[in-house]
């Protein structure tokens, strides 16, 4: 019974270990493939911006320029606290004020 133990252990100890390897590629990939097509409507929406419009399609295009990059925060967040997880960010403290 004892050497079960230790094998189950080891073994739900590689498990996890893959798991969490897995989670890391997971994040990276799922980042990559939705900020690919979001840089497109970034970008596209800020050359909109920059041509003649009416006062309602500006208020549009600001509001899609906006929920973009508050999007893109969003994933560049979930990738630190993946890296932070993973011990592969260093973190700075400065004084506020």
């Amino acid at each position: 019974a004892f050497g079960r133990d230790i094998t189950s252990r080891k073994e739900a100890e590689q498990a996890l270990e893959t798991a969490y390897k897995d989670k890391g590629k997971f994040i990276a990939t799922l980042s990559h493939e939705l900020r690919t097509p979001l840089n497109g409507i970034v970008g596209l929406t800020r050359m909109l911006l920059d041509t003649e419009l009416t006062k309602q399609q500006r208020s549009w295009c600001n509001t899609v320029f906006s929920s973009a990059e508050t999007l893109g925060n969003i994933f560049n967040d979930i990738i630190d606290l993946d890296k932070i997880d993973r011990e592969q960010l260093d973190i700075v403290t400065e004084p506020v004020g």
